[in-house]
């Protein structure tokens, strides 16, 4: 995390999650004290904005759009490509997901493999 002003607070948790939480600060090379901050930063954010989910990626741990595969960062990509159009930028990540959702029920999976592998392409 970015040295800035810190407040120390203290908590109890219960045994498996202080096993969990080291477990989670060596497998990404922090310390116990940085992963709970790290968790608790994700969880305030989490609160004030909807649909926003953090999970870890190949470049580190990164925020990203719930039930998609979308970092938030290419959603803004995205938007920019729409010139700032996000009712557009909408309803095409709309149509796209329902594309995905309806061709896992079609028993062509090669279909569905060679479709799913289009890029997406702004209008």
């Amino acid at each position: 995390m970015r040295a800035t002003r810190s407040v120390v607070i203290s908590m109890r948790l219960p045994a498996e999650s202080g096993k969990r939480l080291k477990r989670m600060a060596n497998r990404h090379g922090w310390t116990p004290s940085d992963a709970s901050a790290r968790l608790v930063e994700e969880g305030l954010r989490r609160s004030e904005f909807a649909f926003i989910d953090f999970r870890d990626s190949p470049v580190g741990r990164q925020a990203c759009i719930q039930g998609s595969t979308l970092a938030v960062w290419e959603v803004l990509l995205l938007l920019q490509s729409y010139k700032a159009d996000a009712s557009i930028l909408a309803v095409e990540l709309l149509l796209l997901h329902s594309l995905r959702f309806d061709l896992r029920r079609v028993p062509d999976r090669q279909l569905e493999s060679q479709l799913c592998q289009q890029p997406f392409e702004p209008a």
